[in-house]
């Protein structure tokens, strides 16, 4: 088949597919605060692109994959003595990033991460490109895997695998239409989501969620760091015994955070919701540790990694 032709087909059955989008496909607690404007979101994904950059996308059923990519490079810090992130690039919630909008700031870009994905002058006519990168070892493993966009911002979807080789590649760089960019940028981190079939997904949950109906669900339910679930020693089976392999968290403070955390191959996913905003936080366990800090009336729960970066859990008082 001619190529034009391919290619001319693939993106007339994009706009096909963007169209039959159900605006439900959208409906969970990452989008809530923008459901008023669900007509104005748009949907591509971006893949886990290898180095050499394609130039036609694949359509599947309602979603498609086009060409827009990403490419995974390092920071030359040994050529960039006095660099730092700070310096050139926006922060949030321990991601920088930076938009590069001419190829002057591309080729200058270039002498700090020299494997940017290829563009050449012509084409900053229509697209741009974000730089993300972290320094945190705890967000190592982000491969960009979603983007959307509404009317006035920006969502990047990220992410995390514990499959990762290269602990030197923490930058990523994705070319985008120049017409998806707004004024705000977003990001998500997510990665394997720990799920038990006795429980609904955790984007499932309303906002209204109780305390009998996490204690009727057989959550390890917390109360002013007070256990108030049957079972108090659930949480000391599930890291201590492993007699289980899942556990859902539900902590009832000033702010209700829900905390889904899975043994898997000798690590512990953990996803945290936020069920008041829908603020949702992805990481990465190596150990689960519960301490009883000196002159403190409770136990802390907290999971570290392998690079000995701990998150806190939970608090319990004895």
């Amino acid at each position: 088949m001619d190529k034009e032709y391919f290619k001319k087909r693939v993106f007339e059955k994009y706009e096909e597919n963007l169209n039959k989008i159900n605006n439900d496909f959208y409906h969970n607690h990452f989008y809530t605060k923008n459901s008023m404007r669900s007509n104005f979101l748009k949907k591509f994904t971006i893949g886990n692109m290898i180095p050499i950059i394609a130039t036609v996308g694949t359509v599947y059923a309602g979603i498609a994959t086009v060409n827009y990519f990403q490419q995974k490079t390092k920071t030359d810090f040994e050529n960039n003595i006095s660099y730092d992130y700070s310096q050139d690039m926006n922060y949030q919630d321990k991601i920088y990033h930076k938009i590069i909008n001419s190829y002057e700031d591309y080729e200058e870009s270039k002498e700090k991460w020299n494997n940017l994905v290829s563009m050449n002058p012509e084409e900053f006519n229509e697209y741009f490109i974000i730089v993300i990168a972290v320094e945190n070892t705890s967000l190592i493993g982000l491969d960009v895997s979603n983007i959307t966009c509404d009317t006035d911002t920006l969502y990047v979807g990220l992410y995390q695998s514990d499959k990762f080789t290269n602990t030197e590649e923490s930058v990523i760089s994705v070319k985008i239409p120049r017409e998806e960019l707004r004024e705000n940028i977003k990001f998500n981190i997510t990665g394997l989501q720990p799920q038990d079939d006795k429980y609904i997904s955790i984007n499932e949950i309303p906002k209204d969620y109780s305390k009998e109906q996490a204690i009727q669900d057989g959550c390890f339910v917390i109360e002013n760091n007070k256990i108030v679930s049957s079972d108090t020693s659930q949480l000391t089976d599930f890291v201590e015994n492993k007699t289980s392999k899942f556990i859902r968290i539900v902590d009832f403070e000033e702010e209700t955070l829900i905390t889904d955390i899975e043994y898997k191959d000798n690590k512990y996913y953990i996803n945290r919701l936020y069920l008041d905003t829908g603020k949702t936080v992805y990481k990465i366990g190596k150990v689960i540790i519960i301490s009883k800090p000196k002159g403190l009336d409770h136990f802390s729960v907290f999971s570290q990694d392998e690079y000995t970066n701990q998150y806190h859990i939970c608090a319990i008082k004895y």
